[in-house]
Parts: structure tokens; C-alpha cells; sequence
């Protein structure tokens, strides 16, 4: 929350009225995200474009992009959880056990379907390769 601090004191001090619309965007929909593709669009259609060349006209334009980012970053992750909390907690009500990750169950879920010849899992991470290995690991 530090970051968000210091991002309302500049657009206050500044007098930059769309970086508290873009803060009120993100904390009016905090929570109520059904699905991560959903994330992704208030983050790439709406913040995004309406705020990033309105930020290059301000003096500490650096600064204000990098305070956005960090906190963009960090929302988007903890509203990633947040849904994936919410389909783990719908999964075990339906009566599935969730031994493993979400991630290992729904790519062990797909690998079993007789239609299904090839599944893609978007890896841009090492740590990411390694917890899709640790899928079929001793299975």
C-alpha cells in the first residue's frame, strides 16, 4: 500500500484527477473479478490506455509509470488469487479434492480427456516448466 500512498499524494499534489479515477477502477472492482480473463481486460482496455499518455505529460512521468506498474502488478496477482481461491473453494464443493495446485488439476483434468490430443501451457518462467514436470511426476 505504500505505493498506492505514494501514487494519490502525487496525483493529489499534481492535480492528475485520472490517476485517482484509474486507483477508484481498481479498488471498485478489488474482489469481484469471476474470471482472469476479466482481470486482464480492466488492466489492458482501461487503465492502460486511458492513463499511460496522460502520465508521459507529467515532470516525474519515470516515476509515476513505475509506481503504476508496481502497483498494477501487484493487484492483478492478489485479484489472480483471489479468483483462484474462489474456483478452488467452488471445485471442493462440488465434491473434488484439490491434492494438488489448481494448475495440476486442471492439466491432469485435460490429459485425460479421450478428445483432447494436445494440451498448451503457456510457460514464461523456469518455475513455471517446473510446476507443470511436478504434474506428472509420480502419477
Amino acid at each position: 500500500m505504500e505505493n498506492r500512498s505514494k501514487l494519490v499524494k502525487i496525483a493529489h499534489d499534481s492535480g492528475a484527477n485520472f490517476l485517482f479515477n484509474a486507483i477508484h477502477i481498481l479498488e471498485e472492482k478489488s474482489g469481484k473479478f469471476e474470471d482472469l480473463d476479466e482481470i486482464s481486460m480492466i488492466f489492458n482496455r482501461r487503465v492502460n490506455p486511458a492513463v499511460r499518455p496522460l502520465i508521459d505529460r507529467m515532470k516525474n512521468s519515470e516515476e509515476v509509470h513505475q509506481l503504476l506498474d508496481q502497483i498494477l502488478y501487484h493487484y492483478e496477482r492478489q485479484e489472480k488469487y483471489n479468483v483462484s481461491q474462489q474456483t478452488k473453494k467452488y471445485l471442493e464443493s462440488q465434491g473434488y479434492s484439490i491434492d494438488k495446485n489448481i494448475e495440476c488439476k486442471a492439466i491432469r483434468f485435460l490429459t485425460n480427456q479421450p478428445n483432447i490430443d494436445v494440451v498448451l501451457v503457456g510457460m514464461l518462467k523456469p518455475g513455471y516448466v517446473d510446476s507443470v514436470v511436478s504434474c506428472f511426476e509420480n502419477s
